[in-house]
């Protein structure tokens, strides 16, 4: 591209014209600063924009804890943790834990689910998360595959939004089908059910394409959350030696997804937590408690994720606004 074509890139941005994938692929490629800046600057202010400068909060619990025959490169739940001992939080732990979340100020308590959990339990626990949850607090559900009428009963217990996503070498990392995956999605676009599709897990090894691709993906299956979420090399799993995408290249990730859509994407979530990404565009952060695939311990308590101090802090130094409650104690039963 000459360097008027990259100046044309830039300012339709900032005129709010939607990024085409060649102007998103140009611009996680390119080397000059002043672009990259630039393409924070813009990405940043439509956040602003579309949000009023409000910094939200996803709250996540992880219900259960069990190897997993799937597989998948970057997930302490794999098979290779031998010492792992598997649980599953009772209902009313699970409802202890979304109490606790709702007290501390979240804009969603999502249920995090092995793929093997069943789709019956979570439905059935679901529902009792939803009656203690105020009505403007969204319920999403993490979990595996599903049909339309899967879908239907989910969204009919109370469920608000549902997680779900193609990964970053799906089929290759995981045990999990593409095609299987791709079906899910039609399934929850087409359903009463929102979907948020982060771009994930990236690390280093994952190209331009790759990434790009995944962003428009969000796009095409009618996202109305999305972000990037890096891969966190956790000890043990076959991912680890591969390291970690830079905060630079996960703001990137960032900045292009927001302008990518339009206003219809109300949010865009960076996890883990980072400034830089802050001012590039994201505005929802992640508190987790239970099982975290992401962490090689699973105690089934609140632990050093479910860090609200830490949330304000970040939304603090990024200039969002918060109705975070900082100094809140976890009441989860130990």
């Amino acid at each position: 591209m000459t360097n008027q074509v990259h100046t044309d890139i830039i300012t339709r941005a900032e005129a709010g014209e939607l990024l085409t994938e060649d102007d998103a692929l140009w611009l996680m490629r390119t080397d000059d600063e002043q672009a990259v800046a630039r393409l924070f600057a813009i990405a940043d202010a439509r956040t602003r924009s579309i949000t009023g400068g409000k910094g939200l909060v996803w709250g996540a619990i992880g219900v259960d804890a069990k190897p997993c025959s799937r597989g998948c490169a970057f997930c302490s739940l794999g098979h290779w943790q031998p010492g792992a001992e598997p649980y599953e939080l009772d209902d009313e732990e699970v409802c202890a834990r979304a109490r606790a979340l709702v007290q501390a100020g979240v804009d969603w308590v999502t249920l995090r689910t092995t793929q093997d959990y069943g789709l019956e339990r979570l439905i059935e626990v679901g529902a009792k998360v939803r009656a203690l949850l105020p009505e403007h607090v969204g319920l999403v559900a993490n979990t595996g595959e599903m049909d339309a009428n899967t879908a239907t009963r989910l969204s009919d217990a109370g469920f608000t939004m549902s997680y779900h996503v193609l990964r970053l070498r799906e089929g290759i990392d995981t045990g999990l089908d593409p095609a299987e995956r791709l079906k899910t999605l039609a399934v929850v676009r087409d359903s009463p059910l929102e979907l948020a599709f982060l771009v994930e897990p990236v690390g280093p090894e994952h190209t331009d394409e790759e990434i790009v691709r995944e962003a428009f993906r969000a796009r095409e299956f009618g996202a109305t959350l999305t972000g990037c979420m890096a891969r966190v090399p956790v000890p043990g799993t076959p991912a680890e030696s591969r390291g970690t995408a830079s905060d630079d290249r996960v703001a990137r990730v960032i900045a292009i997804t927001r302008l990518i859509n339009g206003p219809d994407v109300r949010a865009i979530c960076v996890h883990p937590p980072s400034v830089l990404s802050l001012r590039a565009g994201a505005n929802i952060m992640v508190v987790e408690a239970g099982a975290v695939p992401r962490e090689q311990v699973h105690t089934g308590m609140c632990h050093g994720t479910f860090d609200f101090s830490r949330v304000t802090k970040y939304f603090h130094d990024a200039g969002y606004n918060t109705d975070l409650s900082a100094d809140l104690e976890c009441d989860c039963k130990e």
